[in-house]
């Protein structure tokens, strides 16, 4: 692995252009064959591996919220028959989901967290912000810690990224990343101090959950 790169200042979504910004960059790729690339990942590999890590947190007996759930692909990594919610802010996601993977136990809504709470035992995020900015991400935060009844997961991209490193870029934007032990402290701070770093399977990607 490379030197870790300095990324300088990672790009801040407008917040007033958000859902537009959003849907330019996932409604042209909705109706793509494979999942991982619908939702705009680097690869397949990719996204089995975040999704892999956000599985190990979920334990057999939770209810699962996933926050911006795209076409719902993290319902397919859940051992057991338990509770499962998908909510997205692209309805043409939402569409693609309920169709393919609708049904118990599943059930997908088109709707925006802040909005009003959805509550679970597990409220999880994987890739929500890839394209964000700092208020984003901790109103984001904020609503699924008041969701989450025993534990809130999320990924993100990581400011330790080697700057040779490819796939990182979302929509041709290198998007939204943030430092991650500043993030574990700022969340430990905010929410718990029962919480959990991971930056061991991606070297430009990590994952936080904070329990309750």
């Amino acid at each position: 692995m490379g030197k870790n790169h300095d990324w300088g200042t990672p790009h801040q979504t407008d917040s007033s252009k958000y859902l537009e910004t959003m849907r330019g960059i996932y409604v042209p790729a909705v109706n793509e064959p494979e999942p991982w690339k619908a939702v705009r990942w680097g690869s397949e590999e990719l996204q089995v591996k975040r999704l892999m890590v956000l599985h190990d947190i979920i334990e057999r007996e939770h209810e699962v919220l996933d926050v911006g759930c795209g076409q719902g692909a993290f319902a397919d990594y859940l051992d057991f028959l338990q509770p499962y919610l998908g909510i997205d802010i692209i309805e043409e996601h939402i569409v693609v989901a309920e169709r393919e993977r609708g049904g118990y136990p599943n059930t997908f809504q088109c709707h925006d967290l802040r909005d009003g709470p959805r509550s679970a035992d597990a409220v999880v995020a994987s890739g929500l912000f890839s394209v964000s900015n700092d208020e984003i991400f901790w109103s984001m935060l904020d609503a699924m810690w008041g969701s989450a009844r025993k534990v809130m997961a999320f990924n993100c991209k990581s400011s330790w990224a080697p700057k040779e490193l490819e796939g990182i870029s979302v929509g041709g934007d290198i998007g939204y990343f943030r430092d991650p032990v500043d993030t574990l402290a700022l969340c430990r701070e905010r929410y718990s101090s029962n919480i959990v770093l991971r930056h061991d399977y991606l070297d430009h990607d990590f994952t936080i959950a904070v329990y309750k």
